[in-house]
């Protein structure tokens, strides 16, 4: 209970100084009254959407807790996982409406700081960023500080006055089988968490790029006004999307990589302990907390270096410095912690080479995204000939872009299997070289999501930026300040390709963790039927096989629906931004206002409806899977689709992103207005649909499918056995 409690302590430590940040940070006014009126609309905006969008997901999550409650027993799953896939469901939508509601009252705040110096302006940028890194961080911690304690203590009581399950022959006395059950419930807040940052990032994603693209095509290109100028009807949807999409999708995709990381790695912990009970206490269960609750004082150590830094002209060096001093405290931490737990060297390298992955990950996006780098000046020469080259340009440094970062990540994991097997070797407790090298992967997965802190506070500085930009340019501001707010806007676009970057490779360690933890939990569950022939992952056998094509079908399916649905959201908002210029000739002299209310509405309509067939594909498809092909099958599908994604994700963010500032760096060079700059601008509208809608969501994805698996693996193996018996 010690570590837990220091763990809580550290959430609790989390919130209070976000909202310590939050104090300084509202004094700032919101600037003139055009300004206040503009943030304004993009508050009124973003909530109006998240209140549609939270009223979808509570149905749907209702359907399905009630079914979990009532059915779920008569297939081998706890009615207790309704209630903790509530809690995850409820608490992923709060770190979403966090991460919204903190980066609207940051955006106007950015522009007014602007009027004073670009230091003032991304300090503040940058404490907006903090505030929602810091509480989605701590609610995590605490969230399933709580749910343990409150579960753990039910199963003790259980234990005592009722050992046997009701309807079951599962006897709660048994160790390992006590654990078992205790950690299928708590499972289901990975699964609920996953569920509503799926839904939250597919709709988030589906808007913010159907409102940019439908007010750039049309705007810049049809009208040759400014971006984001007050004429556009479309203006206020984009901002609104930066929030719904950028915000609240990231907020609530790295809420549940947090749950699933913090989950996974208990269930496999607890493996080890009961593996060698003699060797291993009880404790060391929870030492994930001890490290969650260090990374929280490590990310406010990170965040009073950067808003203190003397020299900010360079905004992306000053954050990532920020990013390495957190890491290298952490790692320091993780030395200390894993010397006095597990007295071996060789997992104190497998946590620090999860703390390097987040800095290569940094250095290559930095390379790749850059607006003043070598990449972004050879997709700008490529435009100079044209659109066609420019597109070309943009999807080969794409293409390219997976290659050294997941190479780098290929040999850390292989690093960190490497130095669990050699735990394994050393330790006279009784543990197989292949549990203690999936024990080296859990710590190094430990070891990049205790940055998570600090990577969401800079995740956030991008679409605040981004968003006081928008104010900037509506308001009229001066030049210098629309320079400034700029300048920040093209790092903040490098800080979010940094952490979707971050949320791919992440999400592909902990989809490792969590699939070994799926197979550790499947051992136990094999026991009960002693008439299944366990295959194990041979992808020589084809129904395996079958689960790993499934495996890449699926992200290709799930980008193509995402991708189609953005474009399809822009085409009706380009039709109604076209008909409000047609319809009200007024507006391109100031005449007469636009109606942005309705393409706000517009945007929200088409995007609600479009995240529904996707979220089904990705929440259903584990499951038939598992039922229709068996459990096996079901991880070959995990392990292949959960890196077939990894791949694809930093294709579409790394690409995405390079187009962006390919367009930011053609403006910034005085350029607007040219046959460059115009290629450029549709260069971008293909990337944005890229990095904000598909690649943004295949954290989620990832991260959804095996929560999936995880959660509802008792449902497989009886319900395949009654499949295969008939069929």
């Amino acid at each position: 209970m010690v570590f837990l409690t220091i763990g809580s302590i550290g959430g609790i430590v989390a919130i209070i100084f976000a909202l310590h940040i939050w104090n300084q940070t509202r004094k700032i006014s919101t600037g003139t009254e055009r300004m206040t009126q503009i943030y304004s609309y993009i508050r009124t905006g973003a909530k109006a959407y998240m209140k549609r969008q939270f009223k979808t997901i509570g149905i749907i999550a209702l359907i399905i807790a009630l079914v979990i409650l009532f059915f779920g027993s008569f297939v081998g799953l706890s009615p207790f996982v309704a209630i903790t896939y509530s809690i995850g469901t409820i608490t992923s939508m709060a770190a979403a409406f966090i991460g919204m509601d903190v980066a609207t009252r940051t955006n106007a705040r950015v522009t007014q700081a602007a009027h004073t110096d670009l230091k003032s302006a991304f300090r503040t940028a940058f404490k907006g960023g903090t505030i929602m890194g810091l509480i989605v961080f701590g609610v995590n911690v605490i969230q399933i500080f709580i749910t343990y304690v409150a579960f753990s203590n039910l199963f003790v009581f259980m234990q005592q006055f009722m050992p046997i399950i009701p309807f079951t022959t599962i006897d709660l006395r048994v160790p390992n089988v006590f654990y078992g059950e205790l950690f299928k419930v708590i499972a289901g807040c990975g699964f609920g968490s996953s569920f509503a940052s799926v839904i939250i990032q597919l709709g988030g994603g589906i808007f913010t790029k159907g409102a940019d693209i439908g007010a750039d095509i049309v705007g810049k290109l049809e009208k040759d006004i400014p971006e984001d100028d007050p004429r556009n009807p479309a203006v206020i949807a984009d901002a609104v999307g930066d929030n719904v999409g950028d915000c609240a999708g990231r907020s609530a995709d790295l809420y549940e990589t947090l749950t699933s990381e913090l989950v996974s790695s208990m269930i496999m912990a607890s493996s080890l302990v009961l593996l060698a009970p003699n060797h291993f206490p009880i404790y060391i269960i929870f030492f994930p907390f001890l490290i969650r609750a260090f990374a929280t004082f490590a990310t406010i150590g990170g965040y009073y270096y950067i808003v203190n830094a003397k020299e900010t002209k360079d905004t992306w060096k000053v954050l990532n410095r920020g990013l390495n001093i957190s890491s290298f405290a952490i790692g320091a931490f993780f030395v200390i912690i894993v010397s006095i737990l597990f007295q071996n060297i060789f997992l104190i390298f497998a946590g620090i080479f999860g703390i390097l992955a987040n800095i290569i990950i940094g250095y290559c996006v930095n390379y790749y995204t850059a607006r003043d780098g070598k990449v972004t000046y050879d997709i700008v020469e490529q435009a100079k000939t044209g659109t066609a080259t420019n597109i070309i340009a943009g999807l080969s440094k794409g293409m390219e872009a997976p290659f050294v970062p997941l190479l780098i990540i290929t040999v850390l994991i292989g690093g960190s299997y490497a130095c669990g097997m050699a735990f394994a070797a050393t330790s006279i407790a009784p543990i197989s070289w292949a549990f203690g090298g999936i024990f080296g992967i859990v710590l190094m997965s430990m070891g990049m999501t205790s940055g998570t802190g600090i990577i969401l506070s800079m995740d956030g500085f991008g679409p605040i930026s981004d968003n006081a930009g928008s104010v900037a340019e509506m308001s009229g501001v001066s030049d210098e300040v629309e320079e400034r707010v700029d300048l920040l806007d093209a790092t903040g676009n490098s800080t979010k390709s940094l952490t979707k970057g971050f949320s791919i490779i992440s999400g592909m360690t902990i989809g490792f963790v969590v699939i070994n933890a799926y197979l550790e939990l499947l051992k136990d569950e094999e026991s009960r039927f002693p008439i299944y022939a366990a295959t194990g992952i041979n992808l020589g056998i084809p129904t395996i096989a079958i689960g790993g094509i499934l495996g890449v079908i699926i992200v290709f399916l799930f980008v193509s629906m995402l991708l189609r649905s953005a474009g399809e959201t822009a085409s009706v908002v380009i039709d109604e931004v076209r008909r409000q210029f047609r319809e009200k000739p007024g507006i391109m002299d100031g005449t007469e206002l636009p109606d942005y209310a309705r393409c706000v509405d517009i945007s929200s309509i088409s995007s609600l409806k479009a995240m529904i067939a996707p979220g089904v594909l990705v929440v259903a498809m584990p499951i038939l899977v598992g039922v229709i092909l068996g459990p096996y099958t079901v991880a070959a599908f995990l392990i292949v689709a959960t890196f077939t994604a990894g791949g694809m994700g930093i294709f579409l963010n790394v690409g995405g992103a390079a187009f962006d500032n390919a367009k930011k760096y053609v403006s910034s060079q005085g350029l607007k207005g040219t046959e460059l700059h115009k290629s450029t601008i549709i260069g971008d509208t293909v990337g944005d649909p890229m990095k904000d809608t598909a690649g943004a969501a295949l954290s989620s994805f990832v991260t959804t499918i095996n929560n999936m698996a995880l959660t509802f693996f008792p449902v497989f193996l009886p319900l395949f056995l009654i499949v295969t018996s008939v069929f």
